[in-house]
Parts: C-alpha cells; structure tokens; sequence
C-alpha cells in the first residue's frame, strides 16, 4: 500500500512526463512508430517504394488467389509480413549509416523474426482453410481399390504383434518395420522367450 507521500509523490512526477504538449511536438512523436516501418501497424511505404510494393502485393494476390474473407485476410497478412521482410533486408543494406548499428541490427533482427513467424502461420492457416474448402466443394469419393504396396501385401489387421518393431518389414520394401508396415503397430514389451 502506497503511503500518502508516495502518492503526492507520483501525481508531481506525473506532471513532469505527459509527453509533447504542442501540436507540432504531437505530430512529430506520432510518427515514431513508422522510422523505419518494422513496427507499424499498416505497411510502411514510401513515396518510391510504391511501385515495388504493389508489384509484390499483386503477384501474391494472383498467385494466392483467395476466395473467401477469411482466405483474402491470411493472404493480407502474407502480404505484409513478406513486405516487412523487404523493408528489413533494405534496412540492413543502409545499416553502416546508421547511429546505433548494434541497436539497429537488433530491431531489424526481432522485426525478421516477428515478419518471418507471421508469413509462415498465415502460410499454414491459408493451405488449412483452402484445404476445407476445397473438402466441401468436392463430392466425396469412394476408396480406390489402389492402396499403398506396403499395404497391399500386409494388411493392417494381420500384423503380428510378435514382429519386433525395429527388424526389416516383413513386405519387403527395405525399411524398418516400424516405419513401414507397422506404422501404427504396438511395440514389442515383452518378448516371449
């Protein structure tokens, strides 16, 4: 609990830190967040970069050709993580000018990270919500009588449990049981003498 001095305390040292007061001040630390453009909330463009960046976000538009909302945002988010990648590659190309190299590779290096991460779960939620789509649209087909020749020659409920998991598969193709036939076979606990 906060004794009342430490209360006065904090209200005067509050007064002292509210951050710009005037309207230019505003405005100059309202644009901090896009310096560099690694940590905006929209796509960082500048004037002469306009040209490449529409090139960018119309080839992954026409080669992710989303077709539900849920499809056009996971492609809008590929979108700006592939460009924020951009930005951070163009950024480390002008890092010898810098102020701080070492803080400005660091920035650059978490923006990386954070761009990188983004692509690859929009990537993976794209391909999962297209894959549904697709599994609704498409009639459902019957089972070819085609199976795998692993399974062809073993059928899955004639495995013997007695086949130790790591010995050559009993079919003949070279791998090792476990990774072959019996794929989903028990191991072998106890081995009967």
């Amino acid at each position: 609990m906060a004794t009342e001095a430490q209360i006065i305390a904090n209200r005067v040292n509050a007064q002292s830190s509210t951050g710009p007061r005037t309207v230019e001040g505003k405005a100059r630390t309202s644009q901090n967040a896009v310096s560099s453009g690694l940590f905006s909330k929209r796509d960082f463009v500048r004037p002469e970069e306009t040209a490449l960046y529409t090139e960018i976000r119309d080839t992954l538009w026409a080669e992710l050709h989303p077709a539900t909302l849920m499809e056009k945002t996971q492609t809008a988010e590929i979108v700006s993580a592939t460009w924020r990648l951009h930005r951070c590659a163009a950024l480390e190309d002008a890092l010898e000018s810098a102020a701080d190299p070492v803080a400005e590779q660091k920035s650059i290096d978490r923006a990386r990270i954070q761009a990188h991460g983004l692509l690859l779960r929009a990537t993976a939620e794209l391909r999962r919500l297209r894959k549904d789509r697709l599994a609704e649209t498409q009639p459902a087909t019957p089972q070819s009588s085609t199976t795998e020749p692993t399974q062809s020659r073993v059928a899955s409920n004639s495995i013997s449990p007695e086949i130790a998991r790591g010995a050559p598969c009993i079919c003949g193709s070279g791998e090792k049981f476990k990774r072959c036939c019996g794929r989903h076979a028990p191991g072998i606990i106890n081995k009967a003498a």
